[in-house]
C-alpha cells in the first residue's frame, strides 16, 4: 500500500513537472516568421506547405504540435511560415537548411471632393460632359479610360461595401487575368462583391496568435471594415463617381478616386483589441500573408498606408519592404506611406527604393471656423463639426483639472472638475489621446464648446474633426494668444461661429508637421519620402459600423468622413498609379515611379517654393520631388529606369553579406558573383534614382545616371542646374541627344564642395537638376550630406 502511494504520488510529480514545463514554453512562445526566400517553381503550394509542416514539427520535437504552433504557410511570392516558436525553437530553426531569416510578427498601424482638381486631374471643358455625365475631365482620365480594368490592391482595415463609391453601374466584366476571389465572414457574403469590388479577404491568425481568438462582439470577422480606415483608402485610390457629397455640408461636391473605373481587391489586416479601441494593430505575420496572397491573386498595385515607424537594422529586416521586392519583380509597384511622426528627422518609414513612399501635404480647401475671444482676438481655426453660432464663458483645461494637472491640460479621460467646466467654452492641448477624444471628455463634464490648440510641435497644421459638440482646431500661434487672453482677463469668454468651406486657400501644398521626416537611418544615400499628395482634411467614403470618431460614446452614422494622414495621401497616388498602369501597361514599376517623381512640382500655388508647416521651405526630406502632378507624369519625357540586378547591385553596396541580400532578393551568393563581374561595387548613390542624393562628400564624388526616352519620337535635352549651396555641380554631357523611342543615355555628375563653403558636420544642402526640351521638364532633386571627417 504505502509503495502504490509513493508511486502515485511519484506519478503526479511527473504530470505536474510536465504541466509545469508546458505551461512556461507555451507562455514563452511568441509568433515569428521563418523566411525562406522564392518559392521553388518546381513545388506545388501543398508540397511547400508540407516542408513548412515537417520543419515546424521537427522545430517542436513533435508533429502532433504543429497544428497548434502553424498560423501562415506562405507558399506564392515567397516561401516562409509564421508559428508560435520559444527562444529555443528560433534558435534551432534558424540553423536549419534554408531558413534565411527569422524575425518577430510586429505589429504595425494605421497611419474627395477636391483633391483631384487641385492636383490638376480634373479639368473642366465646358462645351461637353464626360462619360460619368460630368463636365469633361483632364486627357488623363479619358487617355486612361479612367482606369478601367486596372486592379488596385487595398491591404487595410477592410472595406464597407454599400458605400456608393463601390458601386458598379456601367462596367463591364471581371478582367479575365484575375484569380481572386470574395471570401464569406461574418455580415459578409459574396454579394457583397460586384464588377467594382471584385475580392475582399481577411486575415487574423497572427492576430489571434498574439491576442487568442477573436470575440465576434469585439471585431467583424471579415473583410467587412469597422473603423473606417480601409473604406476612406479604397475610395481615394478608386471610388466610383458619387454627387453631392460633404461631411457635415462641408466640402460639398462630387467624391471619386483617383482611377474611379478601377476594380478594388481588399485586404482586411487590421484589427480591434478592445470595442471602442482606435488604436488597432495590424500584425506583420498578416500583412505578409496578405500582400502574398495579392500578388497571387493578380493585383497591378497595392496601397498600404500601414507602418511601425523606422527600420534601424538593415532593408533585411523589413517584412514588408521585401514583398514589395517580390512585387516588384512581378512588375507591382508597392505604395507606401511615409508615416505620420513628424515633424522630427529621420522618422521616415518604408525606405527600400523599390516602393514609392509618400509624405503629406495641405491642398488648397479648407473648413475655416473662427474663434472670437472677447473684444480682443479674432483666430481663425478649423473644424467639420456642424453647429451654431455659440458664446459662453472660457476656461483653460489645466485650470480645470479633477486632479491631475498635466492630465486635464490634455484633456485626457475623467481629468477635467464638472464643477469647473459646466456650461463653459474649454480650452484643450493636443497630445496623448485622440482629438476627437477630448472633445467627449469637456462634453461628458458639461462644457459646451472646445477650442483645439496645437501645441509646438504640431505647428501651424490644423486638422478638423467631426466632434460631439461644437469645437474648433487652431494653430500652434493661435493657442498661445488664448492662453495670454485667459490669463490676463477676469471673466474671459469665447464665441465659436460657425464653419464654412474656403476654395483656393493660399499658399498650397503646405507639408504638414505629422508627415514623417528623412533621411532614411538605413538608406541614408536614398532620398525618402519621393512625392508628397493631399493628406489633410480628406473627404472619402466610410464604415457605417463607425462613427466619425470611432471613440466610446460616439453614435453617430455616417457615410463619408474627413480624416488626416500619410494614410490619406498614399491612396491618391495608388489612383495615379493605376491611371499610369491603363495607359502604359507596358512600363515598369521603377519607369512609373520614376514618371510620377520627375513630373512633380516643388512649387505651390503662390508660385514660391513649396513650403512646410513651420513656415520655411520644406527640404526634400519633406517634400521628397515635391507634389505630383498626374497629367505631367503621363508624358515625363525620359525616365530612370531600375530593375532586379539593379537593386541587388545597391544592396551589396551596402556592405550586405550574401545573406542579407538572398533574404531580400531570393538569390544566393548574389554579392559573391556580381563581385567577379566588377571592378568595385558602385556607391550607394549611383542606384539609377529618379533623385540624387550623397549622404556624406566626403571628397569630390561623380556619380553617374541612365534615363530612357519615351517619348514617341526623338528629342535634345538641355540641363538646367540649381547648385546646392556651397557645392560645385558638373555634369557631362550637359545635352542628351536622343533619336528613337526607348534610346537610352548615360551622363555624370561630379559634386565637389567650394573652398569657400563651410558646411557644418551632420548637416545637408539641397538643389535640382533637370533635363528639359523646351516642353517636358525632368526633374531630380539633389540632395549632399556632410558628415566633417573627410577632406574637401
Amino acid at each position: 500500500m504505502e509503495n502504490s502511494m509513493k508511486f502515485t504520488m511519484v506519478l503526479a510529480l511527473v504530470h505536474l513537472s510536465f504541466l509545469l514545463l508546458f505551461s512556461t514554453t507555451a507562455l514563452s512562445q511568441t509568433s515569428h516568421i521563418v523566411y525562406m526566400g522564392q518559392t521553388h517553381s518546381h513545388l506545388q503550394n501543398h508540397e511547400i506547405t508540407a516542408i513548412h509542416n515537417s520543419m515546424l514539427g521537427s522545430t517542436l520535437g513533435n508533429a502532433d504540435m504543429v497544428q497548434g504552433a502553424m498560423i501562415y504557410s506562405y507558399t506564392n511570392a515567397f516561401s516562409g511560415f509564421a508559428a508560435k516558436l520559444s527562444p529555443e525553437h528560433i534558435s534551432k530553426i534558424s540553423s536549419m537548411d534554408g531558413v534565411l531569416s527569422v524575425f518577430p510578427n510586429s505589429a504595425k498601424t494605421v497611419q474627395t471632393t477636391q483633391s483631384w482638381k487641385f492636383l490638376g486631374l480634373e479639368t473642366y471643358d465646358m462645351k461637353g460632359t464626360n462619360a460619368f455625365g460630368q463636365k469633361s475631365a483632364s486627357n488623363l482620365w479619358t487617355q486612361a479610360k479612367f482606369g478601367e480594368d486596372v486592379i488596385i490592391g487595398m491591404v487595410d482595415t477592410g472595406i464597407w461595401p454599400e458605400s456608393q463609391s463601390f458601386k458598379d453601374d456601367g462596367y463591364s466584366d471581371i478582367p479575365k487575368k484575375w484569380k481572386g476571389s470574395c471570401v464569406e465572414g461574418d455580415q459578409f457574403t459574396k454579394s457583397n462583391c460586384n464588377k467594382k469590388l471584385i475580392g475582399a479577404k481577411f486575415f487574423n491568425k497572427a492576430f489571434e496568435a498574439e491576442n487568442g481568438k477573436m470575440d465576434p462582439k469585439v471585431n467583424i470577422i471579415s473583410a467587412r471594415d469597422q473603423g473606417g480606415h480601409g473604406t476612406h483608402t479604397a475610395s481615394t485610390a478608386g471610388g466610383s463617381v458619387v454627387p453631392n457629397v460633404s461631411a457635415n455640408g462641408f466640402g460639398n461636391g462630387t467624391a471619386k478616386g483617383g482611377a474611379p473605373k478601377a476594380r478594388i481587391a481588399v485586404y482586411k489586416v487590421c484589427w480591434s483589441q478592445s470595442k471602442n479601441s482606435t488604436d488597432d494593430p495590424c500584425y506583420l505575420a498578416d500583412i505578409m500573408a496578405a500582400m502574398d496572397e495579392a500578388l497571387a491573386d493578380g493585383v497591378d498595385l497595392m496601397s498600404i498606408s500601414l507602418g511601425g515607424g523606422p527600420i534601424t537594422g538593415s532593408l533585411a529586416q523589413d517584412g514588408m519592404g521585401i514583398l514589395a521586392f517580390h512585387a516588384m519583380q512581378k512588375g507591382v509597384l508597392v505604395v507606401f506611406a511615409g508615416g505620420n511622426s513628424g515633424p522630427a528627422a529621420q522618422t521616415i518609414d518604408h525606405s527600400d527604393p523599390w516602393s514609392l513612399t509618400v509624405g503629406a501635404s495641405s491642398m488648397d480647401r479648407n473648413f475655416v471656423a473662427n474663434v472670437q475671444l472677447g473684444e480682443l482676438y479674432n483666430l481663425e481655426g478649423a473644424t467639420t463639426t456642424d453647429y451654431e453660432t455659440i458664446t459662453a464663458p472660457l476656461v483653460l483645461s489645466e485650470q480645470s483639472a479633477h486632479i491631475n494637472v498635466t492630465a486635464a491640460q490634455l484633456c485626457l479621460p475623467d481629468s477635467l472638475d464638472p464643477a469647473k467646466v459646466l456650461g463653459k467654452i474649454v480650452f484643450c492641448l493636443r497630445g496623448q489621446n485622440a482629438r476627437a477624444e477630448k472633445g467627449m471628455v469637456v462634453n461628458q463634464a458639461g462644457g459646451v464648446g472646445m477650442i483645439l490648440g496645437n501645441a509646438e510641435a504640431q505647428g501651424e497644421d490644423i486638422s478638423a474633426d467631426d466632434h460631439v459638440l461644437p469645437a474648433i482646431a487652431i494653430s500652434a500661434t493661435s493657442a498661445k494668444l488664448v492662453t495670454e487672453y485667459v490669463h490676463n482677463f477676469s471673466k474671459p469668454a469665447a464665441t465659436l461661429f460657425k464653419g464654412k468651406t474656403i476654395l483656393g486657400v493660399k499658399p498650397s501644398p503646405v507639408v504638414v508637421a505629422f508627415s514623417s521626416v528623412g533621411p532614411s537611418i538605413v538608406t541614408p544615400d536614398i532620398l525618402k519620402p519621393d512625392v508628397i499628395a493631399p493628406g489633410l482634411n480628406v473627404l472619402a467614403a466610410w464604415s457605417e459600423a463607425s462613427s466619425p470618431t470611432s471613440i466610446a460614446g460616439d453614435d453617430r452614422v455616417v457615410s463619408y468622413n474627413c480624416i488626416s494622414g500619410t494614410s490619406m495621401a498614399t491612396p491618391h497616388i495608388a489612383g495615379v498609379v493605376a491611371l499610369l498602369k491603363a495607359v502604359h501597361p507596358d512600363w515598369s514599376s521603377s519607369a512609373i515611379k520614376s514618371a510620377i517623381m520627375t513630373t512633380a512640382t516643388g512649387v505651390d500655388n503662390s508660385n514660391h517654393r513649396i513650403g512646410n508647416s513651420a513656415s520655411d521651405e520644406a527640404t526634400p526630406f519633406e517634400a521628397g520631388s515635391g507634389m505630383m502632378h498626374p497629367a505631367a507624369a503621363a508624358n515625363p519625357g525620359l525616365v530612370y529606369v531600375a530593375g532586379v540586378l539593379d537593386y541587388t547591385t545597391f544592396l551589396c553596396s551596402l556592405k550586405y553579406n550574401n545573406t542579407q541580400v538572398q533574404i531580400i532578393t531570393g538569390v544566393k551568393n548574389a554579392c559573391t558573383d556580381i563581385g567577379k563581374k566588377l571592378k568595385r561595387f558602385p556607391s550607394p548613390s549611383d542606384l539609377n534614382l529618379p533623385s540624387l542624393t550623397v549622404a556624406d562628400l566626403e571628397a569630390p564624388r561623380t556619380i553617374r545616371r541612365e534615363v530612357t526616352n519615351v517619348d514617341k519620337t526623338g528629342s535634345v535635352y538641355k540641363l538646367q542646374i540649381v547648385p546646392p549651396k556651397g557645392i560645385s555641380v558638373t555634369v557631362f554631357p550637359s545635352t542628351l541627344t536622343f533619336k528613337y523611342a526607348g534610346e537610352k543615355k548615360r551622363f555624370y555628375v561630379t559634386l565637389k564642395m567650394e573652398e569657400t563653403h563651410n558646411m557644418e558636420p551632420g548637416s545637408y544642402t539641397f538643389g535640382s537638376l533637370t533635363w528639359t526640351n523646351g516642353k517636358r521638364k525632368v526633374r531630380s532633386p539633389l540632395v549632399v550630406g556632410y558628415n566633417g571627417k573627410g577632406s574637401r
